[in-house]
């Protein structure tokens, strides 16, 4: 998590817990055709722009697929028009994202399907988007006058857990350390890493889906015992 300095104030969390992620869930029906490889093996995949899905002034959207097929090989890059950030999601990884999509920042996403030519019947459905809120209202120049002063920390152990909002810890046998509060629920969904500074009015921003990880909610233990006896551990997907 980044640590924000400003002018003279200094804000000190002990406890694990930084801020719940404040969004909405928009409904949002989008559907693609269904598309066939030829059958010919030992060729590169097929680009298909699927479509863009877009809300108006958001500071950031998630997808969810109420339905996907994407066969064998076949693959979705599903990139921010805002930023550019990009990710794959193939057959096995958006079953390991729960049928959603990483967080995006902007209020816009390009989809294209990579068809392979042996997958037949290869199709995506979304029916929801997770939006992101934006903080107080409106945005601002600066929380520090006509120059943003803010300096993030450089710990690249550590990690923000959404949705719940806390923070976590890679530990050196690969899994992470966090709060048992944090765990005790369904809201610890996605771990990022190098988490950029928020807009200068509080709104969260999201780092690259190459530092987003998907929580493997099998792998939770923990134990939610108050003050002493608050602690658990967790594992992620690739």
């Amino acid at each position: 998590i980044s640590l924000v300095i400003c002018s003279a104030l200094f804000y000190s969390n002990t406890a694990a817990q930084t801020a719940p992620l404040k969004y909405y869930i928009q409904s949002y029906q989008f559907e693609s055709e269904i598309y066939n490889g030829d059958g010919t093996q030992g060729t590169n995949p097929v680009e298909i722009p699927i479509g863009v899905i877009e809300l108006h002034n958001v500071p950031w959207i998630q997808l969810h697929f109420s339905d996907v097929n994407l066969g064998n090989e076949s693959y979705l890059i599903i990139k921010s028009l805002y930023d550019d950030k990009w990710q794959k999601l193939d057959a096995i990884s958006v079953q390991q994202w729960n049928n959603y999509s990483a967080f995006f920042n902007g209020d816009a996403v390009e989809i294209k399907l990579f068809l392979a030519q042996t997958d037949y019947q290869i199709y995506i459905k979304i029916d929801e988007l997770v939006v992101g809120e934006w903080e107080n209202g409106e945005q601002i120049e600066s929380i520090c006058g006509p120059t943003d002063e803010r300096i993030a920390s450089d710990q690249p152990a550590t990690a923000r857990l959404l949705s719940v909002g806390c923070t976590a810890w890679i530990i050196p046998n690969g899994k992470f350390a966090t709060a048992g509060h944090c765990l005790d629920g369904s809201s610890a969904t996605v771990v990022e890493f190098n988490v950029p500074i928020s807009l200068p009015n509080g709104t969260l921003q999201h780092p690259g889906p190459e530092d987003q990880y998907s929580v493997n909610v099998a792998s939770k233990i923990f134990t939610n015992g108050g003050i002493g006896n608050d602690w658990g551990v967790f594992q992620v997907f690739p």
